[in-house]
């Protein structure tokens, strides 16, 4: 999750503890139609329109994912193949890195029918997911808003980077090569 900034009308009494998607629950429906791309029609009276949340707007990317909250927080479950193989070469390289597993069949059961799940086997996918790494208290910023900033100061972003942490940028363009990563752009 990305962004927990929070805007409310003047005279609104909702507070930040009601509504954040750290803390509040997700909706079923929202996760389902992005983790699976199930197309299904739903429709709500407005009490219950006002408590769902849709936290994958909250989410940069293609892949279909959705966030599913698990006993230590919450989680993003994610289609894909080479989260697994990466997070593996990346641990035996102990290079610092988001770490993967694959989701079980109870953690996706709700949300991904058997029809899907075959559709992902017959293609070599997965069910993955890794923990939230953003809190309240922490956020990403991408390299696209790190340039802007050095930008607003004549700093070159490349040289900030590693003026910052070294061994964690060498690290990442290593991990990219032996990886083959062509994901990496100023949002990632």
């Amino acid at each position: 999750m990305e962004d927990s900034y929070w805007l409310k009308q003047e005279h609104d009494s909702k507070t930040w503890e009601e509504v954040n998607l750290f803390q509040n629950p997700l909706s079923l429906f929202i996760t389902e139609v992005s983790l699976s791309g199930t197309n299904t029609h739903f429709s709500v009276n407005t009490d219950i329109k006002k408590n769902i949340h849709t936290p994958e707007l909250t989410t940069l990317g293609a892949s279909a994912k959705g966030w599913i909250r698990h006993e230590d927080g919450l989680h993003l479950h994610k289609v894909g193949k080479y989260e697994i193989p990466a997070h593996q070469i990346l641990q035996a390289l102990q290079f610092f890195h988001i770490p993967y597993e694959i989701s079980t069949e109870e953690e996706i059961d709700c949300y991904v029918s058997e029809e899907r799940k075959q559709w992902l086997k017959d293609f070599g996918d997965v069910i993955v997911h890794s923990k939230l790494i953003t809190s309240e208290d922490i956020s990403m910023v991408t390299f696209e808003e790190f340039s802007l900033f050095c930008s607003f100061y004549g700093l070159n972003p490349y040289e900030e980077a590693q003026n910052i942490d070294r061994t964690f940028y060498l690290q990442m363009q290593i991990a990219d090569y032996i990886l083959n990563n062509n994901d990496r752009h100023e949002q990632n």
